[in-house]
C-alpha cells in the first residue's frame, strides 16, 4: 500500500499484494535430450486500501492461480529445440484483476493450454561481399 503523506490518503492504482511460488525439476534426461516440469502458484490478495470515491466498484476478491509446464530440450541438426507444453489458470478460476480496466465489464481469461516451440537460429558469415566491401584475390 502507498500513502500520500501530505493528505494522509491512499494512492490510487497501486497493485494489490501478490505472492508467487515456482517449483521445477527434471523428469527425464538422456544424452543431450532433457524433459523438465514446472508448477507455479500465484496468490493475489484483495485490494483493501483504496482512496474514497476513486473507483466505480469494489475491489475484486483475492484469487489463486495454478500453472503447469512440461519443457523438453531436443537436439536437432546442430541446435537445440525447446518444446513447452503448459497450462495457465489450471483450476479455471473465475477472477478479476484489480489493475485491469476491463474488470468493470468481464472476468479474466479462464484455463489456457498452450504449445510453444522455440527454434534458435544463427546467422553465419556470408561469403557474399557486403556493400562497400572488397575482397582481394591473391595469385602466385
Amino acid at each position: 500500500r502507498a500513502i500520500n503523506v501530505e493528505t494522509n490518503s491512499f494512492l490510487p492504482a497501486i497493485p494489490p499484494a501478490r505472492a508467487e511460488l515456482e517449483l521445477n525439476g527434471p523428469l527425464w534426461h538422456r544424452q543431450k535430450t532433457a524433459i523438465e516440469w514446472g508448477i507455479t502458484g500465484t496468490y493475489t490478495a484483495k485490494k483493501n486500501h483504496i482512496p474514497v470515491a476513486s473507483d466505480y466498484v469494489l475491489a475484486p476478491d483475492a484469487y489463486f492461480l495454478l500453472g503447469l509446464d512440461i519443457m523438453a530440450s531436443i537436439p536437432w541438426q546442430q541446435q537445440m529445440l525447446q518444446l513447452n507444453i503448459g497450462a495457465s489458470n489450471l483450476l479455471n478460476m473465475k477472477y478479476r484483476d484489480y489493475m485491469d480496466r476491463n474488470r468493470y465489464f468481464a472476468d479474466e481469461m479462464g484455463r489456457n493450454v498452450y504449445l510453444k516451440l522455440s527454434i534458435p537460429f544463427q546467422l553465419k558469415h556470408s561469403h557474399l561481399p557486403l556493400k562497400n566491401e572488397t575482397h582481394e584475390i591473391q595469385t602466385k
